[in-house]
């Protein structure tokens, strides 16, 4: 009998437990339920708080903004009421204050808006002027007068040049016109050398007005028995004996370290070559001369003599031979 008791107890409790474990599910739903509805509570909570201190900000913001416009008003009416003529300023000030304290703001954020925008058109109308303008105006007027020094400096620098430019030039002009004057000297007495006779000259042409650049050379001759003429209109032996008359010339006022004539008594006769020779000699004392030629009259003066020949199988040699006193 105590047996059977026990297992019915015990089939009532598991029972209860069953019912126990029914009822639980339920309950944890609602209770997920809850915490999510608190969760999104406080939420809007925080959400709300937000939106008061921003609100809050706002206002303070723009109790701040219609104060400072209200000053600005105030100041444009002291403005106005002291250059008003037949009026009382005093009073006309006062008049103003006294609307200007009597004017309640508005408590609507949207109005207090309005209100600023209208006042802040207002100062625009009244020509009404930033805090930092004074600061950028100072700022802008000290960079220009950097500006114009640096453009000073640049100016002044740029006329110095142009000054130097203009002294190099004429300097240069002094010395070509010296150097010219020289040379057409020299070249007169070589050609009459060369010639045995007759006459030269060097011209400049052109160059002479500003803004024509530099002048050019031309050679005006006149060989014995002849008229006066330009280089072009001489036979080809002729213009080689003026060169050479030229280059003796300058190497006489301006020697350099040695000269290379290439077949240059190639046209001129013997007697000639006999003249030619001669200045070559003299040149020969102040410039190395280096000459090609197959003139056994230019041979005989040299002192150092260099050939080359081909033999029979085609090969070039070059033979050296110097000559003694």
């Amino acid at each position: 009998g105590a047996h059977a008791q026990l297992e019915r107890d015990a089939a009532a409790l598991a029972a209860d437990v069953a019912a126990l474990g029914a009822a639980r599910a339920p309950l944890e739903a609602a209770l997920r339920e809850a915490e999510s509805a608190a969760r999104q509570l406080a939420g809007t909570l925080e959400s709300a708080r937000q939106a008061a201190l921003e609100r809050e900000r706002t206002t303070h913001a723009a109790d701040l903004e219609l104060e400072r416009a209200q000053g600005d008003l105030r100041a444009l009416l002291r403005r106005v009421a002291d250059e008003l003529d037949g009026a009382d300023p005093e009073a006309l000030l006062r008049e103003a204050e006294a609307a200007g304290d009597e004017a309640e703001p508005p408590a609507d954020p949207a109005s207090r808006e309005r209100e600023i925008t209208r006042l802040k058109e207002r100062l625009r109308r009244t020509g009404y002027v930033g805090e930092e303008a004074v600061a950028d105006y100072e700022r802008e007027a000290a960079h220009q007068t950097f500006l114009r020094e640096q453009l000073a400096d640049v100016d002044e620098a740029a006329a110095a040049l142009r000054d130097l430019l203009a002294d190099l030039h004429r300097s240069m002009r002094l010395r070509f016109d010296e150097t010219f004057a020289r040379v057409a000297a020299a070249f007169a007495e070589n050609f009459a050398v060369l010639f045995g006779g007759g006459a030269a000259k060097l011209l400049l042409t052109g160059g002479d007005e500003p803004g024509r650049g530099d002048p050019g050379i031309d050679i005006v001759a006149q060989p014995p028995g002849k008229r006066l003429q330009s280089l072009a209109l001489l036979s080809g032996g002729e213009r080689a004996l003026t060169a050479a008359a030229l280059l003796f010339a300058i190497l006489q006022v301006n020697p350099a370290p040695f000269c290379l004539l290439d077949e240059v008594d190639a046209a001129l006769d013997e007697a000639n070559i006999v003249r030619v020779r001669e200045r070559l000699r003299a040149l020969a004392d102040q410039t190395q001369v280096v000459v090609v030629t197959h003139n056994r009259g230019t041979i005989e003066i040299a002192d150092t003599l260099y050939g080359v020949s081909m033999g029979a199988d085609g090969v070039s040699q070059v033979l050296s031979l110097r000559l003694g006193e």
